[in-house]
């Protein structure tokens, strides 16, 4: 219970330390006034005409792409490729076959 006073004494102190911290009135004015001067702060903006032609050229691009993607698709029939191989002589399988170690 004890410890619960000396939180609680704590944390008393410590908002009356943050209330009793003059606050310099400068600040707020250089604060505000970069605020200010960000808003201002005004972007340029392509013409409608640049806007367009940007926006066709990468449609167009798009396309372009798309169909010489397209033209790389290989529709020919291959033939499979078949490898016979003998599965006794590449894996053991003799274990299988032995009676005794079940």
């Amino acid at each position: 219970m004890n410890t619960k006073k000396d939180v609680d004494f704590l944390v008393e102190q410590f908002i009356m330390d943050e209330k009793s911290i003059e606050l310099n009135p400068f600040l707020t004015t250089r604060v505000m006034a970069s605020l200010q001067n960000r808003k201002e702060v005004k972007v340029k903006q392509l013409s409608p005409v640049w806007r367009t032609a940007i926006v066709t050229f990468g449609v167009a691009m798009a396309v372009l792409i798309g169909f010489s993607a397209g033209g790389r698709y290989n529709t020919g029939e291959k033939k499979a490729d078949v490898v016979l191989v003998r599965d006794d002589t590449m894996e053991h399988f003799a274990f299988c076959n032995e009676m005794e170690n079940e």
